[in-house]
């Protein structure tokens, strides 16, 4: 069996879905306004890039360094004592 509501039950029903509706298209259009606005302005070019000297030693996939160690003294090999390959729980 199908429960309908009464005609006057289902107009109230549908003009608080259309209010619910009908703000959120405000919404959305001054989303769409702010959008349009930041997409708009001119992009402001990033600074350059610092070029930090790397030690000969130090490849694609060494070690980083020690803080204040001299450049070209690779950080020392820890051995680990668990299974994180992090050692933060060690």
């Amino acid at each position: 069996m199908n429960h309908l509501p009464p005609p006057a039950e289902e107009l109230a029903l549908l003009d608080r879905e259309l209010v619910r509706l009908d703000a959120r298209r405000v919404q959305l259009l001054h989303r769409r306004t702010w959008l349009l606005g930041v997409l708009q302005q001119p992009a402001t070019p990033l600074p350059p890039f610092p070029a930090h000297p790397v030690p000969p030693a130090a490849g694609r996939y060494a070690a980083p360094l020690r803080p204040g160690a001299p450049a070209g003294q690779p950080r020392p090999a820890v051995r680990r004592t668990c299974c994180c390959p992090w050692a933060a729980c060690c």
